[in-house]
């Protein structure tokens, strides 16, 4: 108890020293990574960062040349050409020049209490930050390096998600739309990281560390499939009456749709009834009741599927009768782009076979092995 009641004493004095010290403009710890940040030296006397004029003028070119467009990846490359040594005296890693590039110390604005130190499991801890609303001010204690417009500026580009350019030879025109006839779907890649030699391949031929290969299906040049494919879209475009015929069957008439949800309803009444007649069994103790409760199960699962079957009728059957008012504008699209199909961009392409109904997109056939859509001998067929 008295232990307990001596370290409640020590911790109140210590919160309140510090406390004194932020009032003052002084740094509450002068030791560790609080004190000895880069670009600056702790001075014991008066509490507060001093300016290192050395590592300042690192501190400046790196918030200059980050304002110019560089990431933080070439930043902390050039640094390393020059051998200039990181803050820990090892080479400079873009995490550590992000850090840098995050901290308002060098734009003059110390805070205290800002993160807190969080348990992750056994050993290993984490730092996060507090509510602002525990953050401390302490006013004077940091000199600046860099001025706050330009470290503003700088917070712009750091906050955008990073965006890799994709080169071209990675992307396939028909990732997605290409399936094999083992039901695996079909990507691409390519021959031993030469962009010259690309095809398309079932993800099924190529063992994993859960299964092993489930597929013999060859490897399809990029170069012939895909100049086929669009080959076949562009001779779908030309008749739009042929696009409208595969929307509809794809969507199903509104017709049948009505007669499906019909039966869908009476199978859903059906069910109710025969869930009543359980229960009343149970009720008058006429059926054991385990019996009764495999029943009501049973009942209870065909019920809902019911339910989610009905659900879907429906929906389709609401697409199904907005489709009707947009058949002209579904004529329109394809005699604007039917002349401009070969000026298209890759992702204008793409566009297109997402809009195109799969079942116009190829020819329909029931075998997979004699597709008539490329006339190639392959088990792949493009949906």
């Amino acid at each position: 108890m008295g232990a307990q009641l001596e370290r409640e004493k020590i911790k109140d004095r210590t919160i309140r020293g510090k406390a004194t010290r932020i009032a003052s403009g002084r740094l509450p710890q002068g030791t560790g990574r609080t004190g000895t940040a880069y670009g600056y030296r702790y001075d014991k006397a008066t509490g507060r960062r001093n300016i290192e004029p050395s590592e300042a003028v690192v501190i400046t070119e790196l918030f200059e040349l980050c304002a110019t467009g560089l990431s933080t990846y070439k930043l902390a490359e050039r640094l390393n050409q020059v051998e200039l040594p990181s803050p820990l005296g090892a080479k400079w890693h873009p995490r550590t020049v992000l850090n840098i590039l995050r901290n308002p110390i060098y734009m003059g604005v110390t805070y205290f209490n800002r993160r807190q130190r969080v348990h992750v499991s056994g050993k290993r801890h984490t730092y996060v930050d507090r509510p602002q609303s525990e953050w401390a001010v302490i006013d004077g204690a940091t000199p600046a390096i860099v001025d706050a417009d330009l470290f503003r500026t700088v917070q712009a580009p750091l906050d955008q998600p990073l965006v890799r350019p994709v080169p071209e030879y990675t992307r396939y025109l028909l990732s997605g739309f290409l399936r094999c006839a083992c039901g695996g779907p079909a990507c691409g890649h390519e021959l031993q990281r030469n962009s010259k030699y690309r095809y398309y391949r079932c993800i099924n031929t190529v063992p994993r560390t859960n299964r092993p290969r489930t597929c013999d299906a060859k490897g399809i040049r990029v170069s012939v499939l895909e100049s086929r494919a669009w080959a076949e879209v562009c001779e779908v475009i030309q008749d739009p009456e042929t696009v409208l015929t595969e929307l509809r069957s794809k969507h199903g008439a509104t017709t049948a749709l009505d007669e499906e949800i019909v039966r869908g309803q009476a199978t859903i009444k059906t069910l109710a009834a025969q869930k009543q007649r359980a229960m009343r069994l149970f009720t008058i103790a006429e059926a054991d009741d385990s019996d009764v409760k495999r029943e009501l199960a049973r009942i209870n699962k065909l019920h809902l599927q019911a339910r989610s079957r009905l659900a879907e009728l429906e929906g389709r059957r609401a697409v199904s009768a907005q489709f009707e008012p947009m058949a002209e504008k579904v004529k329109e699209y394809c005699t604007l782009i039917r002349d401009r199909l070969d000026q298209l961009t890759f992702d204008q392409k793409r566009e297109v076979l997402e809009v195109l109904p799969a079942e116009s997109r190829s020819k329909k056939t029931d075998s997979y092995e004699s597709c008539s859509c490329f006339q190639v001998p392959t088990k792949y067929a493009f949906y």
